[in-house]
C-alpha cells in the first residue's frame, strides 16, 4: 500500500514534536514484512498510542477509532485518512470488513487487544480480547507485537515514552486450520503473550 502524502506529512510533523514533548524513543522493528499486510498489536495506555506506534513504522498505518470522533468537524478529515470508524459495544461488521480490507491491501492495522485504554496498570495483569485473532484469521496475515512503556504506565508531557517492537509472529505460527473460536482465542493469547514479553523488566532478564 502506497503511503499517501497527507499521511506522510503529519507523521513527519509529529515525529520531532513527540520527541521533544515525550522524549519519545522507538526501537524500530527489524522486519516489518512490508511485502504484505500486517497487524500491529500493542498494550494501550493513552489516546496518543496509535501515533506513537505509527511514527515507528515505514508503511501506512490504520487504526480503529470510535465513530463518535468522526462526527467532530475538526477530526473528520483526519479520521477518514488514518482511521476506520467503529461502533463501540456492537458487532460492527462494516468496521471489521474495513479493517480486513486495509490489511489485505498491504497496510498496517494498529490494534489494542485490551480494547480500551488502561493507564497506570501493568499490561500483563489486565484482560485482553480476541479481535486480533479474528482479523488475522480472515486476512491471513502476520502480527507485529509492540510494547509502549512509560513510568507508572501514565503518559505525561516530559516523561519518557519508549516503544519497542518485537519479532513478527508469522501467520503459520498462529495455528489456524479451521479458523474456529478456539483457534482464534488461542491466536489472540499467543499475540498477547508476545506483547507482554516485551516489557522492560522481562527484557532486562534476558
Amino acid at each position: 500500500m502506497k503511503v499517501n502524502g497527507f499521511y506522510r506529512f503529519w507523521r513527519g510533523l509529529l515525529r520531532p514534536i513527540f520527541k521533544l514533548i515525550f522524549f519519545l524513543k522507538i526501537k524500530k522493528p527489524k522486519d516489518e514484512m512490508r511485502e504484505r499486510g500486517i497487524i500491529v498489536c500493542s498494550n494501550h495506555i493513552s489516546a496518543t498510542d496509535p501515533l506513537f506506534l505509527a511514527i515507528g513504522l515505514k508503511r501506512q498505518a490504520w487504526f480503529l477509532a470510535k465513530d463518535q470522533l468522526s462526527r467532530a468537524p475538526v477530526l473528520r478529515r483526519l479520521i477518514k485518512r488514518f482511521a476506520i470508524p467503529i461502533k463501540r459495544g456492537t458487532a460492527d461488521m462494516d468496521a471489521l470488513h474495513g479493517a480486513i480490507d486495509k490489511v489485505s491491501e498491504g497496510g498496517a492495522l494498529i490494534m489494542f487487544p485490551q480494547g480500551t485504554r488502561m493507564p497506570e496498570k501493568i499490561p500483563s495483569e489486565t484482560k485482553y480480547k480476541s479481535g486480533v485473532g479474528m482479523i488475522a484469521a480472515r486476512a491471513e496475515c502476520d502480527v507485529l507485537p509492540a510494547y509502549i512503556y512509560t513510568k507508572k504506565y501514565r503518559v505525561l508531557p516530559f516523561r519518557r515514552i519508549k516503544v519497542v517492537y518485537g519479532e513478527p509472529i508469522r501467520y503459520s505460527e498462529l495455528g489456524f486450520d479451521k479458523k474456529n473460536k478456539a483457534e482464534i482465542d488461542a491466536a489472540a493469547a499467543l499475540v498477547w503473550e508476545r506483547i507482554c514479553a516485551l516489557a522492560p523488566e522481562i527484557q532486562e532478564k534476558k
